[in-house]
This record gives structure tokens, sequence and C-alpha cells, in this order.
């Protein structure tokens, strides 16, 4: 029958025991509970991830479990921007650029829907890099900037960037109308 003297907790660059035998490494942030043997970390920090191993020590180690931690920062809001909009047969379509923690997404959007032309649609559900979305709802074209813990979006209504499209063309059309109008009365009048 194995006897085991001491339990500990390892990950790089600590290890925790409860044996007087093992150096502690003094950190705050680390809570070793000779009672009941548990770990408490606390204030986490993306450089806390890695395997945290649970063991107990005699003649030999013997790991009883291991976890691996994943520690993921907030993202942060994302920066959508218009690239070009045109009109054709009454149809808008927009092309926006999402931008997001070092990486980007380009998309061509219209009133319905986006689809992907370029930058790098990083990320995955069960991945630790973050994730750009952009897609079509209520209107707007939204990006999305997620990872496994938080998510920020940034939208742009599509009416009103059709709309400054179109007004310049709107314009064009009053000014030449006004000069038609000034000619047709300036043609009477002699």
């Amino acid at each position: 029958m194995d006897t085991y003297h001491a339990a500990y907790w390892s990950s790089d660059p600590f290890r925790l025991s409860s044996s007087e035998e093992e150096e502690e490494i003094p950190d705050s942030r680390v809570e070793f509970s000779e009672a009941n043997f548990s770990l408490v970390l606390k204030n986490l920090q993306e450089g806390d991830s890695g395997l945290y191993d649970a063991g107990v020590s005699g003649e030999e180690n013997k790991d009883v479990a291991k976890y691996q931690i994943s520690v993921q920062e907030r993202v942060v809001t994302p920066v959508l921007t218009v690239d070009s909009n045109s009109t054709i047969n009454g149809n808008c379509n927009v092309t926006v650029t999402c931008r997001g923690q070092n990486t980007s997404v380009t998309s061509s959007c219209n009133s319905s829907t986006c689809s992907q032309v370029g930058g790098e649609s990083r990320g995955a559900e069960t991945s630790t890099v973050p994730l750009l979305s952009v897609y079509v709802a209520g209107g707007f074209i939204i990006c999305n900037h997620s990872n496994q813990v938080s998510w920020a979006p940034n939208m742009k209504e599509i009416e009103m960037i059709c709309a400054s499209n179109s007004k310049p063309e709107r314009d064009k059309e009053n000014q030449n109308y006004n000069v038609g109008i000034i000619i047709i009365i300036f043609v009477d009048v002699s």
C-alpha cells in the first residue's frame, strides 16, 4: 500500500505543497489550502494559462488531476469602417472592414447578407483566439468581436450608408434641373 506524505499543486513556474519540505513561491494571487488541498487563483492574467497538476507525494509522486486553464481578457470594441458603397438598380452594396486585436475581416454586404471578401477569419468557438464576424441584422451591418468570455459589437445603419452615397447624385440632378429652368426662362424672356 502506498503511503503519501503531502499533497501538491504544480504549474510552471510554481509548486505548492502541504509538505514543509517544499518551497512555496510567494505570490499574493495564489492560495493553497492545506486543510482541503485546494488551490485558489486570484486576479488571473493571460500568463496564468497552462496545465495545473494536482498530486500526492510519498515514495513516488502520483498525479491525481490535471486541469488545462485558459485565461482570456475581454475583447475590445472593434472598428467598423465603410470602404465603399454603390447603388445598382436600387440595391445598395457596401464593402466594410472590421478590425480588432491584430486581425481584420473585409466583407461585401447588402440589405440582407454579408460575404467575406478578404482578411482573416480567425478563431472558433473552442479557440482562445478572438473571432471577428460581420453580418446584417435589423437594417444594420454589425461587426462582432468575441472570444469565450466576452463580446463587443460595432454597427452601422445600412440606410444611412446608402443615403450618403445617393445624396451627391440627387444634388447633381437638382443642379441640372435648376440650370434647365434658368435656360428655359431665359429663352421665354427673349
